[in-house]
C-alpha cells in the first residue's frame, strides 16, 4: 500500500499543522456543538427537513425532545 507521508519529514509537518490549527478547531467545534445541542440542557437536537413547494424552499425545525421545546424554525430558499 502506498502512502504520501514518509516517515519523519512529513510526520513532523502533520503535527506541526495540527498544532497550528488547534484553536481553531476547537472554536468551530464550540460552534458546531451550539448549532447541533440545546443551549438548555446540551442535548442532542432533532432535526426535522420538509421541502416546500412551489417556492422550493426548505424548511429546517430543531426541537429538544429532553425540554420539549423548539429550539428553531428557519426556510431557506434553494435557487
Amino acid at each position: 500500500m502506498h502512502s504520501n507521508f514518509s516517515d519523519d519529514s512529513d510526520n513532523s509537518k502533520l503535527k506541526d499543522f495540527l498544532k497550528a490549527t488547534d484553536g481553531e478547531f476547537e472554536k468551530y467545534s464550540e460552534i458546531l456543538s451550539l448549532m447541533k445541542n440545546c443551549s438548555l440542557c446540551g442535548t442532542s437536537l432533532d432535526f426535522l427537513y420538509t421541502i416546500e413547494y412551489p417556492g422550493e424552499l426548505i424548511r429546517e425545525e430543531a426541537s429538544c425532545s429532553h425540554c420539549e421545546i423548539r429550539i428553531r424554525n428557519k426556510l431557506f430558499n434553494i435557487q
